[in-house]
């Protein structure tokens, strides 16, 4: 069991090509009507951490792919200078990936702790003030009696920001009472499922694979889940009638609204056509959803999930690029720590972790063991 360079090029391909699917099929309103928003994260999420783990198990099986794959990780092994053999094309990626990470990292910490140091100097209501405008009970509510309610020219649509001390910010716009309920219901729904820590993690997670165009897909499709996962449970509280008037706040407030996520926040509603239009036709559906089918994806989701380690692409050869292959007469390996440094006809080639288009090379312990034995 390990990490190697194709374990990880295998995985962000199988793993990119199982979100995709999961995307195409979970769109469907009857996939969605069947198994609900809430299990649909649950899946997106074990897919992301399975990202996480590209390790070559013992049962995995290599499947070779020369033409292409040789090539391309030979150019990856290959120095970026010839003065440093130790730091390979491969070493450069991770690094710049690496720092890629650390520095959204940083600037997402940057915006929110600017955003929350300006919303701290707005004046506002408690809790207290607007208990009684909310009229319909969701049942107890961690840090409710925090939140606190204000008022900016610099938000367009209601949004809530913060965990442990949470603001719900709003347009200056008045609301018709019954309009006004249905949004502290759904920012306090937010805040009873912790919407905003899920929302995070979801960023970070995706951060992780900043480069890869599929988790920008997978992000907002998520975040509009977790918008629709509120409306599931908003819906439970309301009679036929209340259902519309929470469908026509939606509406009204999309007209507003910009199209832009915040990662620190949750919001009321979108404003571009199709995620509203899934999110209002998923509350006119409403049906409870099934368990025997949310088990059954599950079962889905996990299988093809085992299926993405049982297989490794791997070069079942390796050769000097000019038409004469590697042999164990023409090429020797050199321990250099947990790798080994690959020399062809006495000249230093690129450095592996994969020992398996060797077999039969001799490996030696140092350069002068090999020279002396050559």
């Amino acid at each position: 069991m390990g990490i190697t360079i194709t374990s990880v090029l295998t995985s962000c391909i199988l793993n990119s090509l199982l979100i995709l699917v999961l995307c195409i099929v979970f769109r469907r309103n009857s996939v969605m009507y069947r198994i609900g928003p809430g299990c649909m994260i649950v899946f997106y999420v074990a897919v992301i951490l399975r990202m996480f783990v590209p390790l070559e198990f013992p049962y995995t099986y290599s499947v070779g792919i020369e033409d292409m794959l040789t090539p391309a990780r030979r150019a990856l092994e290959q120095p970026v200078a010839p003065q440093a053999e130790g730091f390979t094309v491969w070493d450069l990626m991770m690094l710049v990936w690496g720092v890629g990470i650390v520095g959204i990292v940083a600037y997402k910490t940057i915006v929110y702790r600017r955003v929350n140091r300006c919303l701290s100097c707005l004046s506002g209501k408690t809790w207290g003030e607007v208990r009684d405008r909310c009229r319909v009970s969701i049942g107890p509510v961690p840090r409710m009696e925090r939140l606190k309610v204000v008022y900016s020219e610099q938000c367009s649509s209601p949004v809530l920001i913060g965990h442990l001390n949470p603001i719900l910010v709003l347009p200056p716009v008045e609301y018709e009472e019954e309009q006004y309920q249905y949004i502290l219901m759904h920012e306090l729904m937010h805040l009873k499922n912790r919407d905003i820590v899920w929302k995070v993690l979801i960023e970070l997670l995706c951060t992780g694979f900043w480069w890869n165009p599929v988790f920008w897909l997978l992000k907002k499709e998520l975040f509009q889940l977790i918008e629709m996962r509120n409306d599931m449970q908003m819906v439970t509280r309301l009679s036929g009638r209340e259902r519309i008037g929470y469908m026509e706040c939606l509406k009204n407030t999309a007209v507003q609204l910009g199209q832009r996520d915040a990662f620190y926040g949750v919001g009321f509603s979108r404003s571009d056509y199709q995620s509203l239009k899934r999110r209002m036709e998923l509350i006119a559906g409403y049906r409870k959803f099934s368990r025997r089918r949310q088990a059954a994806a599950g079962l889905w989701v996990c299988a093809l999930l085992a299926v993405s380690t049982m297989v490794i692409f791997e070069p079942y050869s390796y050769d000097h690029g000019e038409g004469e292959a590697v042999t164990e007469d023409n090429t020797y390996l050199v321990e250099n720590g947990e790798s080994y440094d690959v020399y062809y006809d006495g000249k230093y080639a690129f450095t592996t972790e994969d020992l398996t288009p060797f077999p039969g090379v001799k490996i030696y312990k140092t350069n002068e063991e090999a020279e002396a034995n050559d």
